[in-house]
């Protein structure tokens, strides 16, 4: 069960493993309000995932540790997988589609990882995955459906909590929901009020220039841009827990992407 003590204890355990990232002012973007960013991109590994694949790892028994972790991923999680795992001294495995960037496969083997390329989209390589972690006995280390994982990425909210005081809302980005997941319920302890959109229980993709499409509905590895690659559907249930936490949550159509405003406004 996801509680706040584990967030607490995620961030304790991360120490050595993420970078904590100051929130920065904006300039110019808007008059209306003091707006401010997370900077994960200067995250090691470029990304927050980094967060809560370094804490489910670091969870894990001596015994799941000696047979090692595997994973699936478009990049960023595979690069967060294979170098928490490496810190930890931890063999991991990333099956990743082969129309996966160049750059991220060769960064996912600079981590320490080995890579194991799956013809098809991100949903053949998951189906590989699970089937080695079978075949195996490896953990498998989800980029977003573990309450672990959510923890992990739950102390980005911890950091913007000390940060800033007296904070209106908190603007995140949804993709599997792990982020939003772990972020919000954190905030919603600190009174903070967190205004998400989400795209029909699914993943939202970038196409690029602004574009997003439901990943249930779109053959998004003929679309996705050069640097991107789609993930699949969020896990069961979170759209539901989300709903319980996020002051508006809406169920959107197929190719929409809205934000909405804390009165549901778009």
């Amino acid at each position: 069960m996801l509680t706040l003590d584990k967030i607490f204890n995620a961030q304790v355990v991360l120490k050595d493993i993420i970078r904590a990232t100051k929130v920065v002012p904006t300039n110019g973007i808007t008059s209306e309000c003091e707006l401010f960013l997370k900077p994960e991109n200067l995250q090691k590994t470029g990304s927050f995932k980094l967060r809560g694949s370094g804490y489910k790892i670091a969870t894990l028994s001596d015994e799941e540790k000696k047979k090692g972790v595997i994973a699936c991923s478009a990049g960023n999680h595979a690069q967060g997988v294979a170098l928490a795992a490496s810190k930890l001294g931890i063999p991991s495995l990333i099956c990743l589609p082969d129309s996966a960037p160049i750059s991220k496969v060769e960064a996912t083997k600079g981590f320490g990882a080995q890579v194991c390329l799956v013809n098809g989209c991100y949903d053949d390589a998951y189906s590989k995955a699970l089937q080695l972690k079978d075949e195996m006995g490896y953990t498998f280390v989800h980029p977003f459906d573990d309450e672990n994982v959510i923890a992990g990425q739950g102390t980005i909210g911890l950091e913007i909590a000390s940060d800033l005081d007296d904070i209106d809302a908190v603007i995140v980005p949804i993709g599997g929901g792990g982020l939003i997941s772990g972020g919000t319920y954190m905030d919603s302890y600190t009174y903070m009020q967190a205004d998400g959109s989400y795209a029909n229980k699914t993943s939202v993709i970038a196409l690029g220039k602004n574009m997003f499409v439901s990943a249930n509905n779109a053959d998004y590895n003929d679309y996705c841009s050069e640097d991107f690659v789609g993930i699949s559907p969020n896990g069961d249930g979170e759209f539901d827990y989300l709903r319980g936490i996020i002051t508006p949550l809406r169920q959107l159509g197929k190719t929409d992407f809205y934000i909405y405003d804390s009165e549901g406004k778009l």
